[in-house]
């Protein structure tokens, strides 16, 4: 018989995974349940599966969450009109971090000043570092992080030293990767904030299943052309489905505590790069306009549903066809074909009932 020798950190390793794969019911309904759960950071549990990870929310939804290396967008628009555009990964990793950023865990305390004037937050792996143990690094395998980012620095190579070899041409359609490509207009910059903790060695408390059979109730409100054109109000049909909204919301949420995503995007009928006469492009002028609608229906929610635990969180995503793919501007020119890329959301969150077994 062939003699193995394990280090120490190897078998501490096994029994990780031992524990584990004993904790996780293959047979069970429950999404977290069906994936190894590993680490937990601000409100999200994360998952692993085959070599992903996944951020899993109150809801069980789930949320693929890119590797720190993987973070990228894509350059679109040609000169002063070019933007840089997140991969629907990448943007996906920005709405859970712009959630994490809003959880009752959250300490500003830990924000680094760098935090300032960035765009936004991001919630990702990294793949391979290291932390501080005693008074040494140690390296650490893959765990997850919470940063501010920026998806624009307006560089110049003459103050900003490093191998211009780095540099790409700022032409449409160029990638632009965290810490491996950039333009003397574009980078992609990072400022972490906050480190997820293992649940091997930090273990969440089990909660006991209830001896009662749950039903499971459910409510989104999607509305296609809610609006008014060009305008924050709502039309005729608008006005009535969020009433309908609104009556249920009362006769079911009371006493419920959750936060409550208000989704608003925009039109999608024209080109992105167009100026428009206040000077913006019709792109930023979208997402302006998607962010006040959302803004104006959260306060609505918030005055007249009158549940102060339930918050709505305006989120204006601008252009995209996410909803409907491939009905945009110029492949689609119809606005009716494209309407159903021009939603207003409010996610209402799962409400858990129960009833006696028999």
């Amino acid at each position: 018989m062939k003699k193995v020798i394990l280090t120490e950190d190897q078998i501490k390793r096994m029994m990780d995974k031992l524990i584990v794969n004993e904790q996780v019911s293959p047979n069970s309904n429950n999404k977290k349940q069906t994936k190894n759960l590993v680490f937990y950071l601000l409100g999200y549990d994360i998952v692993e599966s085959g070599g992903r990870y996944y951020a899993v929310d109150g809801q069980n939804n789930e949320t693929e969450l890119p590797f720190r290396d993987e973070i990228q967008g894509t350059i679109v628009g040609r000169g002063k009109n070019a933007v840089l555009r997140l991969d629907d990964l990448i943007a996906d990793a920005e709405t859970i971090g712009s959630n994490m950023r809003r959880s009752d865990g959250w300490n500003s305390n830990l924000a680094p000043l760098q935090t300032s004037g960035k765009d936004g937050w991001m919630a990702f792996m990294v793949r391979d570092g290291k932390k501080v143990s005693g008074n040494d690094y140690v390296s650490v395998g893959p765990y997850p992080q919470l940063a501010a980012f920026s998806v624009k620095g307006g560089l110049r190579t003459e103050n900003y030293p490093t191998n211009p070899a780095n540099y790409v041409k700022q032409k449409e359609g160029t990638i632009i990767k965290f810490r491996s490509t950039m333009t003397r207009d574009f980078i992609i910059e990072l400022s972490p904030c906050m480190d997820g903790y293992s649940t091997y060695s930090n273990p969440k408390p089990q909660t006991p299943q209830p001896k009662e059979t749950p039903i499971v109730l459910t409510f989104e409100k999607g509305l296609n052309d809610a609006f008014n054109f060009d305008q924050i109000t709502l039309n005729d049909d608008g006005n009535k489905n969020l009433q309908d909204l609104i009556n249920y919301a009362k006769q079911n949420y009371q006493g419920v505590s959750a936060n409550v995503p208000v989704i608003c995007s925009s039109s999608i009928d024209g080109d992105p790069n167009q100026k428009l006469k206040n000077g913006m492009t019709r792109s930023d002028y979208n997402m302006d306009l998607s962010k006040r609608r959302s803004d104006a229906i959260a306060n609505m929610l918030t005055t007249q549903i009158g549940i102060e635990t339930l918050k709505f969180s305006p989120q204006g995503i601008g252009e995209t066809d996410k909803f409907d793919p491939g009905k945009k501007w110029p492949e689609v020119t119809d606005k009716l074909q494209t309407a159903g890329n021009r939603k207003l959301i409010i996610q209402l969150p799962k409400l858990q009932k129960t009833i006696q077994q028999k």
